[in-house]
């Protein structure tokens, strides 16, 4: 009996070693990875043969610098990461580092050879987050896309007051067009790149506490994800083309349904916008 009991005690010690391994991955996040999920999360290990707090600072020390490593991987608009930022603008490398500092520890430990694993997390919305660092800093250097011009329908359209049943929220389809990146910065745009929407359209605290959209895989998770910002009837349009891999094109009708619905229930301020993915 006894011998039954260690053996399923090991076994279930081996499964939470399985499952530590999956939560603390040494593989920096992709940038696919870190939008979908809302955060950056990564591992530190220290060498082993040391105590429990050596070990733990150390790995602490390597959890900070690959967190460091994967924000910079992070795509600002079109080809433009983080890393370019930081090496454009003393400003945002002084920011970019100063705010890692405020990470959150997600989990660690200490093992029997005297090494330690930490885990480190930082959100992209919210206080103290991604957005509320960079995209004040990113005006101010300069390195927001700027609009040729903002769409207004070129035909005359009914007013707002006249539409039934009024969308309160956009789900943009992008399915079709596996190179299209999430960004701090993802605008919605024409084919002539009159600019539907980007982060100029959302309130500043809205901008921070959510950053400029969601994201998903399945039109499902998007709409889950819209009723908790309090969208109950979203207007869903596929994406007709992207441009610099961050810019969203779509056609010139679902512009203009986008532009009505908007008039009526202003859920482009309130950034109530998910995107999509493949």
């Amino acid at each position: 009996m006894k011998k039954i009991v260690v053996t399923v005690a090991l076994l279930i010690s081996i499964s939470l070693g399985i499952l530590n391994a999956q939560e603390f991955s040494e593989k920096l996040p992709s940038n696919y990875e870190i939008f979908t999920k809302g955060y950056v999360q990564v591992k530190g290990v220290s060498a082993p043969g040391q105590d429990q707090y050596s070990a733990i600072r150390a790995a602490t020390v390597v959890a900070q610098r690959n967190l460091l490593e994967a924000i910079k991987g992070v795509r600002i608009y079109g080809s433009t990461t983080v890393r370019r930022g930081m090496t454009e603008s003393d400003i945002i490398k002084t920011e970019v580092e100063g705010f890692l500092r405020g990470a959150v520890r997600c989990g660690s430990e200490y093992f029997s050879d005297g090494h330690a694993e930490v885990c480190m997390k930082v959100y992209l919305s919210g206080r103290g987050g991604v957005y509320a660092t960079l995209l004040p800093l990113l005006k101010e250097e300069g390195m927001l896309p700027k609009a040729k011009a903002y769409y207004k329908p070129k035909t005359k359209i009914a007013p707002p007051s006249q539409i039934n049943n009024p969308c309160d929220g956009l789900i943009v389809n992008v399915k079709d067009f596996p190179f299209f990146k999430p960004a701090l910065i993802n605008r919605i745009i024409t084919k002539k790149e009159e600019v539907i929407y980007d982060p100029s359209k959302v309130a500043c605290p809205i901008l921070t506490e959510r950053g400029c959209a969601g994201y998903t895989v399945s039109l499902e998770k998007a709409k889950v994800l819209l009723k908790e910002w309090g969208s109950k009837n979203p207007i869903i349009v596929k994406a007709v083309g992207v441009s610099r891999f961050t810019d969203v094109q779509i056609s010139d009708d679902d512009a203009s349904a986008i532009f009505v619905h908007d008039k009526k229930n202003n859920f482009l301020t309130e950034g109530k916008v998910v995107f999509v993915l493949y």
